[in-house]
């Protein structure tokens, strides 16, 4: 038997939860509440495995590109302020890209259904480095001015980004999405049902 040189126990360490194990554990409870009509997702963004250039986009053309409004003027803690040109080795930088607390990992959380494929309300992009707080939080307008927060925000804990969760999925934008497609699914099931009675009579 070979050797486990990794010298590790990490059942010693303090379990720590990525901040989308947290959104994607209230995908799950939304899912049981309607009865998988409704279904909120959590969706990561992966790089590519080869040598590349690319421009790192500013926030600017991050958040217009994602929200389509060309009004919105925001800087963040998280993301780069301004656009720029990369080169990027991958046999160079296989480890430790940039710097550790330069790696991004970033997730869109939005809501859809199985009765509707083609239509997903994003609710928020969030971003995070590879030290996980703080926690970058882009909203939805609608979503900032109701719960009286700017489009980007940052939380510095997993405790406020837990709190910041709770109130963007509680604001009156989120329900409404969500009785919508609960209410679409509802009747294309009663079509459904309605049809297949009418065929067996």
């Amino acid at each position: 038997m070979s050797e486990n040189m990794w010298n590790l126990n990490l059942s010693d360490l303090p379990a720590i939860k990525p901040p989308e194990s947290i959104v994607e554990q209230q995908c799950d409870y939304l899912r049981e509440a309607t009865f998988g009509r409704v279904v909120a997702r959590v969706s990561s963004y992966s790089g590519p495995t080869a040598n590349y250039t690319y421009t790192k986009p500013g926030i600017h053309n991050i958040i217009q590109k994602a929200l389509r409004n060309d009004s919105i003027l925001l800087r963040s803690p998280i993301l780069p302020a301004d656009s720029e040109e990369v080169s990027v080795d991958i046999q160079e930088d296989l480890g430790d890209v940039g710097s550790f607390h330069s790696m991004y990992f970033s997730y869109e959380f939005f809501l859809t259904s199985p009765s509707t494929p083609n239509y997903k309300f994003r609710i928020m992009f969030f971003t995070y480095t590879a030290g996980q707080y703080p926690v970058g939080i882009v909203l939805d307008s609608d979503i900032a001015v109701e719960i009286g927060e700017k489009q980007n925000i940052s939380c510095s804990s997993e405790d406020k980004f837990k709190d910041a969760v709770k109130r963007i999925i509680t604001s009156s934008k989120v329900i409404k999405v969500i009785e919508t497609l609960n209410a679409v699914a509802l009747n294309e099931e009663n079509r459904k049902n309605a049809l297949a009675e009418s065929t067996e009579g």
